[in-house]
């Protein structure tokens, strides 16, 4: 799967190059919040949801209502357990504050619909690797697990004008980080709102 993953982002950004079109470009700055579900709810235990998250995206339009580009966040979750932990023989309990950053660095498409100077409804898809910084604290004692893991994510959104070619945008994000060989598949739902600047060719 990872192999067929990497062939179709190939693709999609030689057979999409920016040479073949240039109807213009946009930059977005977002504001995430995430809503964490699966293992990942499981892991964070009392987290519900959290406000701390920031996306940069990228898109050149090859088309008018079709986009390529990238798409890189840091989305920050933390929870809290009493639950008691073992290693080996040794059983440690207290308070544990459980964290994960997630850094996701994506390619992406969208589709378009309305009018450029219009509310533009969208949808797409990003693929690429996710890099998971999760740590376990219990006073002074620290467990860490990083991983790099193949991710993805569908996206739902729409983008409003406000004056010139600046823009709101609101989008919904489902992520997934699949499992590696010493990780569990981290999920979460993000919604993302965001400022655009439009810059064309």
């Amino acid at each position: 799967m990872r192999k067929q993953a990497l062939l179709l982002i190939t693709y999609l950004v030689l057979h999409f190059s920016p040479s073949s079109y240039g109807q213009g470009q946009l930059f977005n700055l977002s504001w995430n919040i995430g809503f964490p579900v699966s293992d990942l709810k499981d892991f964070l235990t009392d987290e519900d949801y959290s406000l701390g998250g920031f996306g940069l995206d990228y898109r050149y339009f090859i088309e008018e209502n079709i986009s390529v580009g990238g798409y890189f966040a840091w989305d920050f979750f933390n929870g809290t357990s009493d639950e008691m932990l073992s290693f080996g023989n040794t059983d440690i309990t207290g308070q544990q504050r459980l964290f994960v950053n997630y850094f996701p660095f994506m390619v992406n498409s969208h589709y378009y619909l309305g009018v450029d100077d219009g509310i533009r409804p969208y949808f797409g898809v990003g693929l690429g690797a996710v890099r998971t910084l999760q740590r376990t604290s219990i006073g002074t004692f620290n467990i860490q697990n990083n991983n790099w893991h193949f991710g993805l994510y569908p996206e739902l959104g729409v983008i409003f004008p406000v004056f010139d070619d600046k823009n709101v945008s609101l989008g919904a994000k489902y992520h997934t980080a699949l499992e590696t060989d010493d990780s569990f598949t981290y999920s979460y739902f993000s919604l993302n709102v965001g400022i655009s600047a439009k810059f064309f060719e």
